[in-house]
């Protein structure tokens, strides 16, 4: 018996094994928050579509804190990076930020690159095809919105040529007066043939020939 083979394929088995959405998201949010649903779906579309690279701007300034107020993020797709091979490349100008989030999500960093950076240029010099990204960088003022809404219209703009017709693009804090984040890179996307499949405090679009 080749009692090596049975030790790998139960390794294997035991920490590489794909667990549902709820299992990333159990203690972190409760089923009935706003971002639940979103969430939920967007770690079903990263399984689905065997994701190996994530990016996302905007990092979990507040760490294991922040779920309800911020989302956690890079927590939630630190783990299931983890889970599932691939990498999360979490970026934000803000060091301390960074070592906030950093703290937070030690147990999955060997899945994280972590990035101290202005996001729209980091995505301009980024060298590889991105699955998932996910926009939440700059602040957003319902008395100042327009600050935010370009910066992600720029952010989207500098990544758009890594993405591909089976990326996939959540942006954060869209149901909000003025627009939200999203104001701006939603038409830009729709424009260019993608679809919104998820449209809530969160925004998940595809491109229309994704299945």
């Amino acid at each position: 018996m080749n009692y090596r083979a049975i030790f790998s394929l139960l390794f294997f088995s035991v920490y590489c094994f794909s667990y549902p959405p709820e299992f990333y998201l159990k203690n972190r949010h409760p089923i009935n928050s706003h971002r639940y649903s979103t969430f939920h779906q967007a770690l079903q579309l990263l399984t689905e579509r065997n994701a190996k690279v994530v990016v996302e701007t905007g990092t979990s300034r507040f760490g294991s804190n922040g779920f309800i107020g911020d989302g956690g993020s890079t927590i939630i797709f630190g783990d299931w990076a983890c889970h599932n091979s691939a990498l999360l490349y979490t970026v934000d100008i803000s060091s301390s930020n960074m070592d906030q989030s950093k703290n937070a999500s030690t147990p999955y960093s060997n899945n994280i690159r972590y990035i101290v950076s202005d996001s729209i240029s980091f995505l301009k010099s980024f060298p590889e095809k991105i699955d998932f990204l996910y926009l939440d960088s700059y602040d957003y003022e319902v008395g100042n919105p327009h600050p935010s809404q370009n910066h992600h219209l720029k952010e989207i703009q500098a990544a758009y040529p890594n993405l591909h017709d089976n990326s996939v693009v959540m942006i954060d804090d869209c149901s909000l007066p003025k627009g939200g984040k999203g104001f701006l890179v939603i038409p830009y996307l729709i424009e260019r043939g993608w679809k919104i499949i998820a449209n809530s405090y969160q925004v998940i679009l595809v491109k229309e020939t994704s299945q």
